[in-house]
């Protein structure tokens, strides 16, 4: 009987050892699964921004609206800064130039309708971060471009 009680131990001992190995190597490849979703996201993130006519979720939308946000304030920040723009003219036709793009961008290339997500949630949408990056390409490049000579 001791015999038989040592060797059924050993066979649930070595069972709950295959038992957590398995776990082990099933959450190690959930981690990397998740971490391949994460990069693969990532990517279509930028394709999701460069097709026409999907269906949008709101979140995403606003995260790619977000970001071409930002690209538009850095690109409009050095046309600025190369033209000899300056003052309230400068920021009130940033303003301006920025909200059109976004909306033609979204409402004309997406194909996105409007009403769906709320107008003013998307025209806002990572308004101040892209004229925080604004001010400062602006700001650089016009420094680089009329004062470098006395840096």
């Amino acid at each position: 009987k001791i015999i038989h009680q040592r060797i059924i131990d050993r066979m649930s001992t070595k069972a709950e050892i295959r038992q957590r190995n398995k776990q082990r190597y099933l959450s190690q490849r959930n981690l990397a699964q998740s971490q391949q979703e994460q990069d693969d996201a990532a990517k279509s993130k930028l394709t999701l921004a460069l097709t026409r006519g999907l269906e949008w979720e709101k979140d995403d939308l606003c995260e790619v609206i977000h970001w071409v946000r930002q690209i538009v304030g850095i690109v409009i920040g050095v046309v600025w800064g190369l033209l000899p723009l300056t003052g309230f003219v400068g920021i009130l036709s940033f303003g301006m130039t920025n909200a059109v793009i976004v909306f033609v961008y979204y409402s004309k290339y997406l194909g996105v309708d409007d009403d769906d997500f709320g107008r003013w949630d998307l025209l806002v949408e990572g308004f101040m971060p892209s004229f925080g990056l604004f001010l400062v390409s602006w700001t650089v490049t016009y420094s680089l471009r009329f004062y470098s000579n006395e840096l």
